[in-house]
């Protein structure tokens, strides 16, 4: 149910953007005329406009966490496979050892 309330948020802002870029395109008569087709206040363009900036600061932010939690995995994920290697390393040589005594006959 999330997504869709996350699509529907991300379309209207997309539609909010699009028309704060059209309302910025056009000259003052222009400007005049537009708002009235569309219903809007120049006031709601501003208003627009601010939130379409502090979206964009939110989303920055959230990048920069997303790459430091990146680096983050790939530490440990190399962390884990050199314990994985010395894992296995110390089991082949305890397996080697058994076969070692039981080679020579000696108890453990």
């Amino acid at each position: 149910m999330s997504n869709t309330n996350g699509k529907k948020k991300r379309s209207n802002l997309r539609d909010k953007m699009t028309s704060v870029l059209e309302a910025r395109s056009l000259g003052e008569e222009e400007l005049g005329r537009w708002l009235r087709e569309k219903g809007l206040h120049e006031s709601q363009i501003n208003l627009w406009e601010q939130e379409i900036a502090r979206a964009l600061e939110n989303t920055d932010g959230r990048g920069g966490r997303d790459a430091k939690q990146n680096v983050k995995i790939k530490e440990l994920e190399r962390e884990l496979n050199r314990k994985d290697k010395a894992l296995a390393e110390m089991t082949a040589l305890v397996v080697l050892k058994k076969k070692l005594s039981a080679i020579l006959g000696e108890e453990e």
